[in-house]
């Protein structure tokens, strides 16, 4: 249940309903919502069960912000940072990041500090959906024994998910993910979709790739 006038109540609702599904051995799929959804559901998982856990992240942007004045530290734009923190169960090495494509230059030296592995468009169309659906749990699988995948609707190209927050040119269509996410879905412990916004979408086109 939201609580509309409070992010952080939200938030721990959220976390204490996904830490019940891991309890009677659901697989939980949240709807978003924007992607600081995915922080308490990682929470969540981390707190629930043992072993590491891997990250496979689809997002138009790299969720990698550390903090602002605005946006403080539990934003939509901070998911995957507060997540890499969470050591020494959650290690960069095992967070894969596709489809990002609009980002602030200074993330790159955290990206190579911490080696977080990076799919750009352009070598997701070289690798083909079902090449990088394996490289991507390849490399969240290793050393691992949960995954947590996240999808921001925004990895999509603007064409095919109008109703966003943060529309980005150059992604893939739904075919692409939807041909991913079959080598990749069966290994999710923990899933959501994030970033429809009904407000802005057009004839549903968004909602419907969500769905």
């Amino acid at each position: 249940e939201i609580c509309s006038y409070d992010h952080f109540e939200t938030k721990r609702r959220i976390e204490e309903k996904v830490k019940e599904m891991h309890a009677t051995e659901f697989v939980p799929v949240l709807l978003g919502g924007d992607c600081s959804i995915s922080w308490p559901q990682i929470k969540a998982l981390h707190d629930s069960t043992d072993g590491n856990i891997g990250i496979i992240h689809f997002d138009g942007h790299l969720d990698l912000l550390d903090q602002t004045p605005i946006q403080g530290e539990f934003s939509h734009s901070s998911s995957i940072r507060r997540a890499i923190e969470l050591l020494p169960r959650v290690k960069a090495e095992n967070v894969v990041q596709i489809g990002e494509v609009h980002n602030y230059p200074s993330y790159y030296e955290y990206i190579l500090e911490n080696n977080i592995t990076e799919i750009s468009p352009r070598e997701y169309f070289k690798l083909g959906p079902e090449g990088v659906g394996e490289k991507a749990v390849r490399i969240a699988g290793k050393g691992t024994s949960k995954i947590f995948v996240t999808i921001d609707i925004d990895v999509l190209d603007a064409v095919y998910s109008p109703g966003s927050g943060a529309n980005e040119p150059g992604g893939f269509s739904t075919y692409d993910i939807q041909e991913t996410m079959k080598i990749i879905a069966p290994h999710a412990h923990s899933f959501n979709v994030t970033e429809v916004n009904p407000a802005y979408d057009v004839n549903d086109f968004s909602a419907i790739a969500g769905a």
